[in-house]
Protein backbone atom coordinates (compact mmCIF):
# COMPACT_ATOMS: atom_id res chain seq x y z
CA UNK A 1 0.00 0.00 0.00
CA UNK A 2 1.41 3.37 -1.04
CA UNK A 3 0.41 6.49 0.93
CA UNK A 4 -2.55 4.61 2.45
CA UNK A 5 -4.01 3.90 -0.98
CA UNK A 6 -4.83 0.47 -2.36
CA UNK A 7 -2.07 0.42 -4.98
CA UNK A 8 -0.36 -2.92 -5.59
CA UNK A 9 2.96 -1.25 -6.39
CA UNK A 10 4.69 2.07 -6.87
CA UNK A 11 4.77 1.37 -10.61
CA UNK A 12 0.96 1.25 -10.77
CA UNK A 13 0.72 4.43 -8.70
CA UNK A 14 3.19 6.36 -10.89
CA UNK A 15 1.49 5.13 -14.09
CA UNK A 16 -1.94 6.30 -12.93
CA UNK A 17 -0.52 9.64 -11.74
CA UNK A 18 1.10 10.20 -15.16
CA UNK A 19 -2.19 9.41 -16.95
CA UNK A 20 -4.05 11.94 -14.81
CA UNK A 21 -1.42 14.59 -15.48
CA UNK A 22 -1.65 13.97 -19.22
CA UNK A 23 -5.46 14.20 -19.10
CA UNK A 24 -5.36 17.51 -17.23
CA UNK A 25 -2.69 18.93 -19.54
CA UNK A 26 -4.76 18.05 -22.60
CA UNK A 27 -7.91 19.48 -21.01
CA UNK A 28 -6.22 22.80 -20.16
CA UNK A 29 -4.76 23.13 -23.68
CA UNK A 30 -8.17 22.54 -25.26
CA UNK A 31 -9.81 24.97 -22.84
CA UNK A 32 -7.24 27.63 -23.69
CA UNK A 33 -7.86 27.10 -27.41
CA UNK A 34 -11.59 27.57 -26.87
CA UNK A 35 -10.94 30.84 -25.03
CA UNK A 36 -8.69 32.03 -27.86
CA UNK A 37 -11.26 31.16 -30.53
CA UNK A 38 -14.02 32.99 -28.62
CA UNK A 39 -11.71 35.98 -28.20
CA UNK A 40 -11.24 36.12 -31.96
CA UNK A 41 -15.02 36.30 -32.30
CA UNK A 42 -15.24 39.23 -29.92
CA UNK A 43 -16.15 37.25 -26.82
CA UNK A 44 -13.45 38.52 -24.49
CA UNK A 45 -14.05 36.25 -21.55
CA UNK A 46 -12.82 37.27 -18.11
CA UNK A 47 -12.67 35.03 -15.08
CA UNK A 48 -15.09 36.59 -12.60
CA UNK A 49 -14.39 34.15 -9.83
CA UNK A 50 -13.59 30.60 -8.71
CA UNK A 51 -15.34 28.94 -5.78
CA UNK A 52 -17.87 31.78 -5.83
CA UNK A 53 -19.73 31.32 -2.55
CA UNK A 54 -23.45 31.80 -2.09
CA UNK A 55 -25.21 31.38 1.23
CA UNK A 56 -28.90 32.13 1.06
CA UNK A 57 -30.42 31.38 -2.34
CA UNK A 58 -34.14 31.01 -1.65
CA UNK A 59 -36.69 29.06 -3.69
CA UNK A 60 -40.37 28.65 -2.90
CA UNK A 61 -42.23 25.36 -3.44
CA UNK A 62 -45.93 25.07 -2.77
CA UNK A 63 -47.43 22.02 -1.08
CA UNK A 64 -48.16 19.19 -3.48
CA UNK A 65 -49.41 16.48 -1.13
CA UNK A 66 -53.23 16.76 -0.84
CA UNK A 67 -53.08 15.18 2.64
CA UNK A 68 -50.27 17.42 3.89
CA UNK A 69 -50.40 20.78 2.12
CA UNK A 70 -47.10 22.35 3.18
CA UNK A 71 -45.47 25.37 1.55
CA UNK A 72 -41.72 25.67 2.01
CA UNK A 73 -38.93 28.09 1.22
CA UNK A 74 -35.79 26.14 0.42
CA UNK A 75 -32.50 27.89 1.19
CA UNK A 76 -29.43 26.79 -0.75
CA UNK A 77 -25.79 27.45 -0.01
CA UNK A 78 -22.64 26.37 -1.82
CA UNK A 79 -20.18 27.67 -4.37
CA UNK A 80 -19.83 27.94 -8.15
CA UNK A 81 -16.58 26.32 -9.25
CA UNK A 82 -15.94 28.85 -12.00
CA UNK A 83 -17.80 31.91 -13.25
CA UNK A 84 -16.69 33.68 -16.47
CA UNK A 85 -18.15 36.66 -18.26
CA UNK A 86 -17.79 39.13 -21.10
CA UNK A 87 -19.69 42.28 -22.05
CA UNK A 88 -20.92 42.71 -25.63
CA UNK A 89 -21.24 45.94 -27.62
CA UNK A 90 -24.69 46.62 -26.14
CA UNK A 91 -23.48 46.39 -22.54
CA UNK A 92 -24.97 42.95 -21.97
CA UNK A 93 -23.02 40.81 -19.51
CA UNK A 94 -22.87 37.21 -20.75
CA UNK A 95 -22.06 34.57 -18.16
CA UNK A 96 -20.60 31.09 -18.35
CA UNK A 97 -20.95 28.74 -15.37
CA UNK A 98 -18.67 25.71 -15.02
CA UNK A 99 -19.03 22.99 -12.41
CA UNK A 100 -16.07 20.63 -12.28
CA UNK A 101 -16.74 16.96 -11.65
CA UNK A 102 -14.55 13.93 -10.98
CA UNK A 103 -17.38 11.43 -10.53
CA UNK A 104 -19.37 9.24 -12.90
CA UNK A 105 -20.19 11.20 -16.07
CA UNK A 106 -22.85 8.72 -17.23
CA UNK A 107 -24.61 8.93 -13.86
CA UNK A 108 -24.80 12.72 -14.17
CA UNK A 109 -26.30 12.47 -17.68
CA UNK A 110 -28.89 10.00 -16.37
CA UNK A 111 -29.83 12.32 -13.47
CA UNK A 112 -30.33 15.26 -15.85
CA UNK A 113 -32.48 13.23 -18.23
CA UNK A 114 -34.60 11.96 -15.34
CA UNK A 115 -34.95 15.51 -13.91
CA UNK A 116 -33.25 14.53 -10.67
CA UNK A 117 -30.59 17.23 -10.88
CA UNK A 118 -31.29 20.82 -9.84
CA UNK A 119 -27.71 22.00 -9.34
CA UNK A 120 -27.56 24.00 -12.59
CA UNK A 121 -30.73 25.89 -11.65
CA UNK A 122 -29.27 26.83 -8.27
CA UNK A 123 -26.04 27.99 -9.92
CA UNK A 124 -28.02 30.17 -12.31
CA UNK A 125 -29.85 31.83 -9.41
CA UNK A 126 -26.56 32.31 -7.56
CA UNK A 127 -24.79 33.77 -10.61
CA UNK A 128 -27.53 36.34 -11.20
CA UNK A 129 -27.51 37.31 -7.53
CA UNK A 130 -23.71 37.61 -7.63
CA UNK A 131 -23.89 40.04 -10.54
CA UNK A 132 -26.58 42.07 -8.82
CA UNK A 133 -24.55 42.40 -5.61
CA UNK A 134 -21.23 43.06 -7.44
CA UNK A 135 -22.44 45.20 -10.31
CA UNK A 136 -20.28 48.22 -9.47
CA UNK A 137 -17.14 46.07 -9.22
CA UNK A 138 -17.94 44.30 -12.50
CA UNK A 139 -18.51 47.60 -14.32
CA UNK A 140 -15.11 48.74 -13.14
CA UNK A 141 -13.58 45.45 -14.28
CA UNK A 142 -15.02 45.75 -17.80
CA UNK A 143 -14.82 49.54 -17.96
CA UNK A 144 -18.42 50.04 -19.06
CA UNK A 145 -22.02 50.12 -17.86
CA UNK A 146 -23.78 46.76 -17.64
CA UNK A 147 -27.24 47.12 -19.13
CA UNK A 148 -28.47 43.54 -18.79
CA UNK A 149 -27.36 40.04 -17.85
CA UNK A 150 -27.76 36.73 -19.66
CA UNK A 151 -26.47 33.25 -18.90
CA UNK A 152 -24.82 32.11 -22.13
CA UNK A 153 -23.57 28.70 -21.08
CA UNK A 154 -23.88 26.29 -18.15
CA UNK A 155 -21.93 23.06 -18.20
CA UNK A 156 -20.68 20.23 -16.04
CA UNK A 157 -16.99 19.66 -16.76
CA UNK A 158 -15.24 16.29 -16.40
CA UNK A 159 -11.53 17.04 -16.96
CA UNK A 160 -10.43 13.41 -16.68
CA UNK A 161 -12.89 11.98 -19.21
CA UNK A 162 -12.25 11.39 -22.91
CA UNK A 163 -12.28 14.50 -25.08
CA UNK A 164 -15.81 13.98 -26.44
CA UNK A 165 -17.19 13.19 -22.96
CA UNK A 166 -15.71 16.09 -20.98
CA UNK A 167 -18.67 18.45 -21.09
CA UNK A 168 -22.36 18.13 -20.32
CA UNK A 169 -23.96 21.29 -21.66
CA UNK A 170 -27.23 22.02 -19.83
CA UNK A 171 -27.73 25.51 -21.27
CA UNK A 172 -30.75 24.43 -23.33
CA UNK A 173 -32.32 22.78 -20.28
CA UNK A 174 -31.88 25.98 -18.30
CA UNK A 175 -33.17 28.22 -21.10
CA UNK A 176 -36.34 26.16 -21.19
CA UNK A 177 -36.96 27.19 -17.57
CA UNK A 178 -36.46 30.91 -18.16
CA UNK A 179 -39.31 33.30 -17.41
CA UNK A 180 -39.00 37.09 -17.40
CA UNK A 181 -35.25 37.04 -16.90
CA UNK A 182 -35.27 34.48 -14.08
CA UNK A 183 -35.32 30.70 -13.89
CA UNK A 184 -37.97 28.44 -12.41
CA UNK A 185 -37.87 24.71 -11.82
CA UNK A 186 -40.04 22.82 -14.32
CA UNK A 187 -42.90 21.02 -12.61
CA UNK A 188 -41.35 17.56 -12.85
CA UNK A 189 -38.01 18.83 -11.53
CA UNK A 190 -39.81 20.62 -8.70
CA UNK A 191 -41.61 17.40 -7.85
CA UNK A 192 -38.25 15.60 -7.67
CA UNK A 193 -36.91 18.31 -5.38
CA UNK A 194 -40.02 18.01 -3.23
CA UNK A 195 -39.59 14.27 -2.90
CA UNK A 196 -35.93 14.73 -2.04
CA UNK A 197 -36.96 16.76 0.99
CA UNK A 198 -38.40 13.52 2.37
CA UNK A 199 -41.64 15.05 3.56
CA UNK A 200 -43.15 11.59 3.33
CA UNK A 201 -41.02 10.77 6.41
CA UNK A 202 -42.10 13.88 8.31
CA UNK A 203 -43.65 11.84 11.13
CA UNK A 204 -40.41 9.88 11.57
CA UNK A 205 -38.49 13.13 11.96
CA UNK A 206 -41.07 14.50 14.40
CA UNK A 207 -40.96 11.35 16.52
CA UNK A 208 -37.17 11.39 16.61
CA UNK A 209 -37.08 15.04 17.68
CA UNK A 210 -39.70 14.42 20.39
CA UNK A 211 -37.56 11.60 21.78
CA UNK A 212 -34.38 13.64 21.43
CA UNK A 213 -31.56 12.45 23.69
CA UNK A 214 -29.30 15.39 24.59
CA UNK A 215 -25.63 14.64 23.93
CA UNK A 216 -23.08 16.16 26.29
CA UNK A 217 -19.89 14.93 24.63
CA UNK A 218 -18.68 14.67 21.06
CA UNK A 219 -18.41 10.89 21.44
CA UNK A 220 -22.05 10.60 22.52
CA UNK A 221 -23.10 12.81 19.61
CA UNK A 222 -21.26 10.66 17.09
CA UNK A 223 -22.54 7.39 18.53
CA UNK A 224 -26.16 8.51 18.75
CA UNK A 225 -26.53 10.47 15.49
CA UNK A 226 -23.83 9.22 13.12
CA UNK A 227 -26.20 7.18 10.96
CA UNK A 228 -29.33 9.31 11.38
CA UNK A 229 -30.69 10.43 8.02
CA UNK A 230 -31.58 13.91 9.26
CA UNK A 231 -28.49 14.70 11.32
CA UNK A 232 -27.81 17.84 9.26
CA UNK A 233 -31.01 19.31 10.72
CA UNK A 234 -29.60 18.99 14.25
CA UNK A 235 -27.99 22.21 15.45
CA UNK A 236 -25.66 20.27 17.75
CA UNK A 237 -24.45 18.08 14.91
CA UNK A 238 -23.81 21.05 12.63
CA UNK A 239 -21.85 22.85 15.32
CA UNK A 240 -24.37 25.51 16.40
CA UNK A 241 -25.64 26.10 19.92
CA UNK A 242 -29.22 26.26 21.10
Amino acid sequence: ILEERAYTSKVVFEKEKAEWKDAIREFLCDFQKEFYQDNQKGKKWRILGSEVDFKDIEYYISGQDPDNDIDVNIHFKGSIDRLDGYVDADGKLCLRIADYKTGDQKKKVKEIKENKQIQHYVYAWAALEYVESHKEELEQLFGCNITSVVIEKVEYVFPYEKKNERFIDVTAVLKGAEQNGSYFLPEDVENSAWNALAFSQYEDVKECLEQFVPCTTQKELENFCKYWTYKRQCRLWTGSKY
